[in-house]
């Protein structure tokens, strides 16, 4: 009898140890988020400048403008994280193409106006990597508890999700395929 109530204490004390670390590594997610939202909405700000800059060249990459404005356009950026850190990686990734590709048209790269958005842009880009890489090293340390045995049966029981990752030019995979 008096082991069976230490196995209970043991266990129940393991689940609220388990919950009170599940708790305070989700709040220091969702301050450095906080922060990553912030410097996003900073970003966004800048790419709408820089796209209106831009609008009044004759360029090829109006395809791209269009659906840069779209996602700039979305309504529910910080509904859902995980729509929110898909369309921020996708942003990032058509923002910076878009830039390269200004860069090649001469008569655009020499207009001061187009300097300093552009500069404007790459700052705030700078400011938000800044901003994403110790929110995504704590994503990945709170994902690692989900995963790690004994914190999986807490996490599960208390329906703790997974914290989603940014994508970064670190961590962004490309498929290469080579042909002879």
């Amino acid at each position: 009898m008096i082991l069976l109530a230490f196995i209970i204490a043991v266990i129940t004390a393991g689940v609220v140890y388990a919950r009170i670390r599940f708790s305070r590594a989700q709040k220091e997610c969702e301050a450095l988020l906080d922060e990553v939202r912030e410097s996003a909405k900073h970003r966004r700000e800048a790419a709408e400048e820089f796209l209106t800059a831009v609008e009044k060249y004759p360029v090829r990459e109006r395809e791209t403008m269009k659906h840069i404005r779209e996602m700039l356009a979305y309504p529910n950026w910080n509904k859902n994280i995980s729509v929110e850190v898909s369309l921020e990686s996708a942003l990032g990734i058509l923002m910076k193409g878009l830039s390269i590709s200004m860069d090649s048209y001469p008569y655009i790269y020499e207009d001061p106006e187009y300097q300093k958005v552009r500069t404007n842009l790459l700052a705030e880009l700078a400011v938000l990597r800044m901003k994403v890489r110790p929110y995504n090293e704590k994503a990945e340390e709170f994902n690692t508890l989900l995963d790690t045995f004994g914190y999986n049966f807490v996490a599960e029981g208390f329906k703790i999700s997974r914290m989603p990752e940014f994508e970064t030019e670190e961590n962004l995979v490309l498929d290469y395929k080579v042909a002879f």
